[in-house]
């Protein structure tokens, strides 16, 4: 995991707005504009030099009840949850989270669902 001390370098807020890094209801290289299939992860490139990320990350249509897991992109994702959601609901969470060696987090979802992750704050390295 990063280490979140000031020495580990400072934040840097999005200026302006928040910087859209994917959002599967739109057609895109990565995303084709369906939901990620339950027990899906979407690899969701950050800037370079970044060693941590504070995200917004949405989650829209959900099919049932479920939760979206972030994390940096290694073999498995963590047993927690960062939204927990039901059927339908709209729900954002703020998501504080390392960022792997290859500028990359990984955003996992138990359910099919819509993800939306926006920048907001990016830390680099010392």
């Amino acid at each position: 995991m990063a280490d979140f001390s000031p020495s580990a370098g400072t934040g840097v807020p999005v200026s302006g707005h928040v910087e859209r890094l994917a959002d599967t209801r739109e057609r895109t290289a990565s995303t084709n504009g369906n939901r990620l299939d339950g027990g899906a992860v979407l690899h969701v490139a950050v800037p370079a030099q970044t060693t941590a990320v504070t995200l917004n990350v949405t989650v829209a249509d959900p099919e049932s009840a479920g939760f979206v897991t972030v994390y940096p992109c290694t073999a498995t994702p963590p047993f927690v949850s960062n939204v927990n959601f039901v059927s339908g609901q709209t729900v954002a969470e703020a998501v504080t989270v390392a960022v792997s060696a290859s500028s990359q987090i990984c955003v996992f979802t138990s359910v099919p669902a819509h993800v939306v992750v926006d920048l907001n704050v990016s830390f680099g390295a010392g």
